[in-house]
């Protein structure tokens, strides 16, 4: 063999090991996705599922579907050598039909608490032989923790809104992502003894009395807006419906449990107070 046969050979072999290195990724879970992003190997992900909408380029890639209810025949179309996605992914069927077809699989729990994000970042960033990038953004999120330990010692009395429709509304209990954000922030979930979500009624929020009403701005849209909202019966009657307190922050960014997160937490813990 002579020298340039040599020289082809190894720049093949080279080649090779670096496709290795860079595997083509479904993400499933708008956190996930934020994640990788943010770690800068966005060139690596073929597909992603429908929460994934942050930042905008991510919704302009190949969709498989809402990340609770996936086929698999959607994402092995994209002959993906890795699919990460949140312990939400699912359903459990489709996920071993994935690994049955030999596709390597990695799940990050959902936790929601800023601890929980800082483990699914090293999760994922050593997976990718990305752990600087991911020592510097949980860097970040221990910077943010230090800012929160930081806000006022008052809690101001605080209820989360979802909604599809203005008649629809529902208040956020007890393990949903919106009661770990509330804590976040300093608040006092006034909501709080009620486990997932509750249909809002007059009475219960007339002696719940909560200071500020928070929504998702997909909420706000669904109910036509901070006025419909303000005047609907049950919220009318409360200190925050009669001080127009109401505070609306993006989805993902107020409820996805990812990078952005504790900068999220220290926005609502200022919005939230007078």
């Amino acid at each position: 063999m002579n020298m340039k046969t040599i020289a082809i050979a190894l720049a093949a072999s080279l080649l090779s090991l670096h496709a290795e290195d860079k595997p083509r990724i479904v993400a499933l879970g708008g956190s996930v996705t934020e994640i990788l992003y943010a770690l800068s190997v966005q060139d690596q992900i073929v597909g992603v599922d429908l929460t994934s909408q942050y930042p905008a380029e991510a919704a302009k890639l190949p969709q498989v579907g809402y990340v609770r209810a996936l086929a698999p025949e959607g994402i092995l179309s994209l002959k993906p050598t890795l699919i990460i996605g949140s312990s939400e992914a699912g359903p459990a069927q489709t996920i071993d039909h994935l690994r049955n077809a030999g596709v390597e699989i990695l799940i990050v729990p959902e936790d929601h608490s800023l601890e929980g994000v800082e483990a699914k970042i090293r999760a994922i960033a050593e997976r990718l032989n990305q752990k600087e990038s991911g020592n510097k953004l949980v860097q970040q999120i221990e910077a943010a923790k230090a800012d929160l330990a930081k806000t006022p010692e008052s809690h101001p009395r605080v209820v989360f809104l979802m909604a599809r429709d203005a008649s629809g509304l529902m208040a956020a209990g007890q393990k949903t992502a919106a009661d770990a954000m509330l804590a976040l922030a300093g608040a006092q979930n006034v909501a709080g003894e009620y486990p997932g979500y509750k249909p809002l009624s007059a009475e219960f929020l007339a002696a719940a009395a909560p200071d500020v009403i928070v929504v998702s701005q997909r909420t706000l849209n669904a109910a036509g807006g901070k006025e419909n909202i303000l005047k609907h019966p049950a919220v009318a009657a409360t200190p925050a419906g009669k001080n127009q307190r109401l505070v609306a922050m993006d989805d993902l960014y107020l409820l996805g449990f990812g990078p952005r997160t504790g900068q999220a937490a220290i926005e609502l813990a200022a919005a939230i107070r007078p």
